[in-house]
């Protein structure tokens, strides 16, 4: 007779079921209870909750998560033990076995996943290993301690701004250079869990509120992020030591893989295909540069000083004048910027000083707050003359306001609608007194509060120094790069923003500052317009002089720059319609486009051609390298209006390894020593244009009048002139980098365009010495095809439609016979 089976108690089954309940719910809640991390993704959870634990400073989500899955966890162990009570009681050999074979299978799974977790190594089987980092990259990255947000800002403003309308090439360097990136920060992460991605695209719907949560504790991103001119990466730490400070790096995406279109539209037999150039060193890609601006975050940015003769010249001057455009430039690619202010043109007769730009700030709040005051204490007296004779008009009886009147009324009588009238007229002016001396005081107030802002003890004891030279040099102590603009012709045919050029002469101890600045071995960069003058000009005024010397500074070390202005054939017509009496005419003038190529020797006369090496200057690469990021059909252009030729001539003993001219002007130009319309009789002007004279007094010379091309722009490195030492001049004369354009308002107003802002930046960072900031051309990246050869696509054709059926026909008779041999 069997045994029955032994059921188990209602209670205990339902308590079993209500703990298989409670654990699964538990784990579900545990999950979903991760969003309250706000992670990234599940892997960034699980890292957040680790770190909180493993720090002991947990938050409420972190708790939550934990009793949770830890809930799930207990039940699990008391199932399994359940399922080990039942295998043993059954006495059920095979049932034990398979029960035992199931816990080894998942202690194995779980084993080996949790090994791996924390002992694994990437194997790179790329041809040229292109996934992994190189050794001395890699080396430098491990010494990191603080965590490095890498965000990737899409606001499909793409390459620069150089293409209004983006086409199918710019959108897809922009979905691979994000890809690239994330691949890149996978590499990264294999050091640590230093660094962590985010992607931002303005076109998500969510893009304001992944901002908002990205920047809450991090205002400098913020505005960063906001004011990216084009699609960038921003790299950003917090600096724990001492006082918590933002760190922030951005580059572009063309820093980081540069578009070539030229070879995009050309490639595959003018069918296109995507072509990118890595930004590094041959053969480490674009990491180079990625990881640089990571290591960078704590260094120094280069500081840059410009140097200018007023304070609406300066990088924080007018729209108009000042270089408002180049700051913002150089700020959002890494550079400081010092505006120092050399003279005092308001003053009569102007004086030359050594100021920053918050020196002349506090003079000009100063003189300000002295003209409030000024007109407060008229307004003031204004008001009590007004305020007594109301009261006379008022308290006053008509009978002595008739006496005390008399010569004005002429014997007239007055009525108390005449008191009335006259009270109310008194009333009404000291209401608009009282008004105007209220404003007047609002504005002391914000003025005094703007000067409240300035160090001003500091300022004081800066301007008390009396050493000019001195002053000079103390405030450049501090400076990478000294950057001399002096624009003078603006528009020769309409008189815009004509400035003469001795309004920029400098005293010689400002002038010696500046040489004692390139004897040290910094680089400057001058933008020197033209000298030309109208006839009628008149002689310098007092305070002035018309050659300071910085020019003849510059000739010392091989840059000798032209008397003359280069005009062009386009500007014959505009001075031809100003001389018709157009009101618009020749403001519409545009200079032709600077040429980057132009065959040996060109740009002088034939006697005169330099012996210059045939490669290209770096700076003259980059442009041609930039102007390939744009379509064959719509060639980068740079243009300047009324340059003045700038030659170089190499000092004896000096050897160039490139080219020093960086760009030359069209041939259809010409050099003019008189480019003003010039009055010829009564009503009759002279237009300037070419002519040529056997008679020029100049011929043979630089400065001999002649058809174009001429050289406008020109780098290079140079030693410095032995006799520029009193004593005697060491063995071995430092060298410096100086780099010299004829002409200066191309980079004026309140925002550069694109091939402007490329071309200073490349010169700032070949000044410095930082090549490899310099757009480079590599080995490029692109879209894998197969290119197959006729006979290729034979065989590939016979094989797909005859050899596969064939093959697949042979396994089948070969199965069949099988069978049959059964």
């Amino acid at each position: 007779m069997k045994k029955p089976i032994e059921k188990k108690p209602a209670t205990l089954v339902r308590l079993h079921a209500w703990c298989r309940l409670i654990g699964v719910t538990s784990l579900v809640l545990g999950v979903a209870s991760l969003v309250l991390v706000k992670p990234t993704s599940l892997a960034g959870a699980v890292s957040e909750i680790w770190n909180q634990i493993r720090t002991m400073e947990m938050g409420f989500a972190c708790k939550v998560v934990v009793v949770e899955f830890a809930i799930a966890l207990l039940v699990l162990v008391l199932e399994i033990l359940v399922m080990l009570k039942l295998a043993a009681g059954r006495k059920n050999i095979a049932g034990a076995g398979a029960t035992l074979q199931a816990i080894l299978a998942v202690t194995l799974f779980v084993g080996v996943n949790l090994f791996s977790y924390s002992h694994y190594q990437l194997v790179d089987t790329t041809l040229g290993r292109l996934f992994t980092l190189p050794m001395d990259l890699k080396s430098k990255l491990e010494n990191l301690r603080d965590e490095t947000t890498i965000v990737v800002c899409q606001l499909h403003k793409t390459f620069g701004k150089f293409t209004e309308k983006p086409d199918r090439f710019d959108y897809a360097a922009e979905r691979v250079v994000v890809a690239k990136v994330k691949d890149l920060v996978d590499q990264l992460r294999e050091l640590g869990p230093k660094f962590r991605v985010q992607v931002l695209d303005v076109e998500d719907e969510n893009y304001e509120r992944r901002l908002a949560d990205l920047t809450s504790n991090a205002p400098q991103l913020r505005k960063a992020i906001e004011t990216a001119p084009e699609n960038s990466i921003f790299f950003w730490a917090k600096n724990s030591a001492g006082s918590i400070t933002e760190m922030i790096q951005r580059m572009s995406f063309n820093d980081f893989y540069r578009l070539d279109k030229t070879a995009s539209v050309e490639a595959n037999q003018q069918r296109g295909n995507l072509m990118l150039l890595p930004q590094g060193r041959e053969g480490s890609g674009a990491v180079e540069p990625f990881v640089r601006k990571i290591l960078a975050l704590e260094a120094r940015k280069p500081r840059v000083a410009v140097a200018v003769v007023d304070e609406w010249l300066t990088t924080r001057g007018t729209d108009s004048f000042g270089y408002n455009g180049l700051r913002k430039s150089l700020e959002s690619h890494g550079f400081e910027v010092k505006d120092l202010i050399l003279r005092k043109l308001r003053q009569r007769p102007a004086s030359s000083v050594a100021y920053t730009f918050d020196e002349s700030k506090l003079d000009r709040l100063d003189q300000r707050i002295r003209v409030i005051d000024t007109n407060l204490e008229r307004f003031e007296k204004g008001l009590g003359a007004l305020g007594k004779m109301a009261l006379q008009w008022k308290g006053t009886p008509l009978s002595e306001l008739e006496k005390a009147y008399s010569d004005q009324l002429r014997g007239a009588k007055l009525s108390e609608e005449n008191r009335k009238a006259q009270v109310e007229y008194f009333e009404g002016e000291l209401k608009n007194l009282q008004e105007a001396r209220d404003r007047l005081q609002k504005q002391k107030l914000e003025v005094t509060k703007e000067k409240s802002s300035l160090d001003v003890d500091s300022l004081i004891e800066q301007q008390r120094m009396t050493d000019l030279e001195a002053k000079m040099n103390l405030l450049l102590a501090d400076c990478d790069l000294l950057l001399v603009p002096r624009p003078t012709l603006h528009d020769v045919i309409t008189d815009d923003r004509n400035l003469p050029h001795w309004l920029h002469g400098l005293e010689k101890a400002q002038v010696d500052a500046m040489q004692s600045f390139i004897k040290s071995g910094k680089p400057v960069f001058a933008l020197l317009g033209p000298t030309s003058e109208p006839q009628d000009q008149g002689p310098v005024p007092q305070g002035f002089v018309a050659n300071d010397g910085f020019e003849d500074l510059l000739a010392k070390l091989g840059f000798k720059l032209g008397k003359q202005t280069v005009l062009f054939d386009e500007e014959v017509e505009g001075f031809s319609e100003q001389m018709a009496g157009l009101l618009t005419g020749g403001t519409g003038i545009q200079a032709p486009p600077l040429l980057l190529d132009w065959s040996e020797g060109s740009g002088r006369p034939v006697a005169l051609k330099p012996n210059f090496a045939k490669a290209a200057h770096p700076i003259r690469e980059s442009l041609k390298l930039t102007g390939r990021s744009q379509s064959p059909d719509k060639p980068l252009e740079l243009r300047l209006r009324h340059p003045r030729p700038v030659y170089f001539d190499a000092p004896q003993g000096v050897n160039l390894v490139y080219n020093p001219e960086l760009f030359q002007t069209s041939r259809d130009s010409w050099n003019e020593s008189q480019p003003f319309p010039e009055m010829q009789g009564v009503g009759e002007r002279k237009i300037p244009s070419y002519n040529p004279d056997d008679k020029d007094p100049n011929k043979g010379t630089l400065e001999a009048r002649r058809r174009g091309p001429f050289p406008v722009g020109a780098a290079a490195e140079v030693p410095v002139p032995a006799e520029w030492y009193a004593n005697t001049p060491p063995k071995k004369l430092p060298s410096v980098r100086l780099a010299v354009v004829g002409e200066s308002w191309f980079l004026s107003g309140p925002e550069l365009p694109p091939v402007k802002e490329r071309f200073a930046l490349d010169v700032c960072n070949w000044l410095l010495g930082r090549e490899d900031f310099l757009p480079r051309p590599s080995t490029p990246w692109k879209y894998p095809r197969i290119e197959m050869q006729d006979r290729t696509k034979v065989l590939w054709l016979w094989g797909t439609q005859l050899g596969m059926p064939a093959f697949f026909a042979y396994l089948g008779f070969v199965v069949l016979i099988q069978r049959r041999m059964r």
